[in-house]
């Protein structure tokens, strides 16, 4: 496919604590995976910021400006656009909610930003211009309780082939994963990431890529029938090695900047995607 790839959903070891790559080894492994650009969306959440310990809240959003910081400098120097997003999440939900179109100082001014009612946070978002995608609706990891221990280490095929099949799979919610020992040496969804503020969202990450975890089509489906003004985007929420370009988005040319990336998201001014497994998106 001709175009522009863009990965919209990376994360980096710098800021991110479950990344596992640096940031200079992002932007060099997707480069030679053929992509043109790459939004560093490290999380951003109480919890993270937390870790940082009593210093000034300046310096802790320096902190989590890191691992963009530097890949933006490594992709400088390769050619390879490089841009600022987050993975959010408030303290309200397990939920994380992807937004294009930052700005640095945005967090300066918006330090209970983790506080707030989510339909606020989203609002704050796009008073600033920003697009706000729901990453990974409607998500599950495929679980089995073995003694003591509950098994989760399934591949995204194997997930995705059960769902196809139609086979009767309980689900439960990620947060209670230890109600799986109810269901002894019996596989279990355990499910996250339900639809939130849809009326508010300006859409949803309609391919994840990551290997862990597994999004069922027939529901990503349904919610862009009832929404189908919803912008839709493929991504391989990147963290380590195995998810590299699992996912992408293709666009006609490179956005000049954040503001004109996160506008061509809002605008649905995709071309293309890509996915793994024969996962189909519509543009």
């Amino acid at each position: 496919m001709e175009g522009c790839f863009i990965e919209l959903h990376a994360h980096t070891s710098e800021t991110s604590a479950c990344g596992e790559v640096s940031e200079k080894q992002v932007v060099r492994l997707y480069q030679e995976a053929g992509f043109q650009g790459a939004v560093i969306t490290d999380h951003c959440h109480k919890q993270y910021f937390g870790t940082l310990g009593d210093r000034p809240w300046k310096e802790k959003v320096d902190c989590w400006l890191q691992g963009w910081r530097c890949a933006k400098e490594a992709g400088e120097k390769s050619g390879f656009r490089v841009y600022l997003g987050m993975e959010y999440r408030n303290i309200a939900t397990d939920d994380d909610f992807l937004v294009y179109g930052l700005k640095p100082d945005f967090l300066l001014a918006n330090e209970d930003i983790f506080e707030v009612p989510l339909a606020e946070a989203i609002d704050r978002f796009h008073a600033l211009g920003a697009t706000v995608i729901q990453a990974h609706p409607v998500r599950m990891r495929l679980a089995i309780a073995l003694g003591s221990r509950i098994f989760q280490s399934f591949g995204q095929r194997a997930m995705l082939d059960l769902l196809r099949h139609g086979s009767p799979v309980p689900q439960l919610p990620f947060l209670n994963a230890k109600q799986a020992f109810e269901y002894p040496q019996q596989l279990v969804f355990l499910r996250v990431c339900d639809l939130r503020e849809p009326e508010k969202l300006d859409g949803i990450e309609a391919y994840n890529g990551n290997t862990h975890w597994v999004q069922d089509p027939e529901e990503i489906d349904a919610i862009l029938r009832q929404y189908p003004h919803f912008a839709r985007t493929s991504a391989s929420d990147f963290h380590e090695p195995c998810h590299l370009a699992q996912g992408g988005t293709c666009f006609s040319a490179m956005p000049e900047d954040d503001m004109e990336l996160a506008c061509w998201i809002r605008e649905r001014k995709m071309i293309g995607y890509k996915t793994a497994n024969d996962v189909k998106v519509s543009v």
